[in-house]
């Protein structure tokens, strides 16, 4: 049996995710399409909205055959680890076809610029660190110094074998395929010979709120709105005690829809975890008798966090301002807000850089979060090929999984809290069967 593999967060799911993943069986023509999907903690470096079986649950229901759990280091790391660990994932289940989202669905450009930042000419490295020191941030240096190497060949002529500079520009500024890019990469390091299968992205870029100009939107997916757009409005609504307008409701999956109307389902932010972020770098301050250089030091232990961010971490602390402000106080030009956003997850998670490198390395496990009949077949004709325990059940792992184990007793716990229910624990949450 042939699969189609998908990398997400269905953060929450909405109906842009249903048209995906039917699009992707259609193109890519699989009998069984596997998700690979981020659990309690997200790529942003924020909790997901819903908890990872309520968003589990959505895929099944929605057209995925099975639901695997993209470990939690490589949930909350950079587009490249976060896409390493999905390739890894797909690769070690003899998954065929890989599909992501794309503004621009040009693979031959996309194939083209990932061979290219797979090896690094020196030629870019020298321009990357030219733009870097005049001050650019790293995306927008990225950014010219591709330009500048692979689309302008010594000598000033631009024939035609080269891409147009607007085109590579436009790549390098969509999100999606910034992400497609990462996939291709990483397929390339880890030897994994797959089929790539875009599907255009449809309605609402990311951050916007109504339709994107221009998008017709195809019969039956209605809504047209953003996962950031939606996320914003579910938390508004919860935080002001009220239900959703219809129209954002209308966005997302029928069951979770169904869910948050019969408020079945409360949406966690930022915010609901800030007393455990502020306490542990509290912690880390009081542990070094305050002294701001001996803490900093403390800080860069955890993974992907700098000398310079760790330094205005601890400058810029402040326990009344909210996590939203306080990240946007310490992001610079050089340090991007997601970047801080991830250096403040892997606080709270405890993400230690040996940790990080011990997932670099190799995938550790693979998590079955649930299957429909399709999926179980295929996981059980793959399984044991897999280089790493593919878990069903945790009893037993649990030493092979400490980070995500304390990153969904930390989520439920503050679940609890803010709804008053439980949510399934690690060892007693079953398989989800549709």
């Amino acid at each position: 049996m042939n699969a189609v593999g998908i990398t997400a967060e269905y953060n929450p799911m909405h109906t842009g995710h249903i048209w995906q993943l039917k699009e992707a069986r259609r193109l890519s023509g699989a009998a069984c399409t596997v998700v690979v999907m981020s659990g309690d903690f997200v790529q942003r470096g924020t909790p997901a909205i819903y908890d990872k079986y309520t968003r589990a649950r959505a895929a099944l229901t929605n057209g995925a055959d099975l639901v695997l759990e993209l470990p939690v280091v490589y949930a909350v790391s950079s587009a490249e680890m976060f896409a390493l660990g999905a390739v890894r994932t797909m690769a070690a289940l003899n998954v065929s076809c890989l599909s992501f989202g794309s503004e621009s669905t040009d693979l031959s450009l996309m194939r083209r610029v990932a061979a290219f930042l797979a090896c690094e000419p020196a030629a870019y490295r020298e321009c990357l660190a030219g733009a870097l020191r005049a001050g650019a941030p790293y995306p927008a240096a990225r950014e010219e110094a591709l330009v500048q190497v692979l689309c302008r060949p010594s000598g000033g002529a631009l024939p035609s074998s080269f891409p147009s500079e607007d085109a590579v520009r436009k790549l390098l500024r969509s999100p999606n395929d910034i992400l497609g890019i990462e996939y291709m990469k990483a397929a390339g390091r880890e030897q994994f010979s797959c089929e790539f299968v875009p599907v255009r992205r449809i309605g609402a870029q990311h951050d916007e709120a109504a339709e994107h100009p221009g998008s017709e939107m195809p019969e039956g997916v209605p809504g047209a709105r953003s996962a950031s757009a939606i996320r914003k409005q579910l938390i508004t609504a919860s935080r002001n005690g009220k239900l959703p307008d219809l129209s954002v409701l209308s966005c997302l999956s029928p069951e979770l829809a169904s869910a948050v109307r019969l408020e079945q389902s409360v949406p966690l932010c930022p915010e609901d975890f800030r007393a455990v972020l502020y306490a542990k770098i509290e912690d880390i301050l009081y542990r070094s008798g305050y002294n701001k250089v001996s803490a900093a030091q403390e800080l860069t232990q955890y993974d992907d966090i700098p000398e310079s961010a760790a330094m205005r971490i601890l400058r810029l602390f402040d326990p009344s301002l909210s996590v939203e402000k306080f990240i946007d106080t310490v992001k610079t030009r050089n340090i991007t807000r997601a970047h801080v956003a991830r250096c403040m997850a892997h606080i709270l998670l405890g993400i230690r850089k040996e940790t990080a490198d011990r997932y670099r390395r190799q995938l550790p496990f693979i998590r079955v979060l649930g299957f429909t009949q399709t999926g179980q077949q295929y996981l059980h004709e793959n399984a044991r090929s897999a280089p790493c325990p593919v878990i069903t059940k945790t009893a037993g792992f649990g030493d092979l999984i400490p980070e995500d184990r304390h990153a969904s007793a930390l989520y439920r716990q503050i679940y609890r809290n803010k709804s008053g229910r439980l949510l399934p624990d690690e060892f007693h949450a079953g398989i989800i069967r549709v």
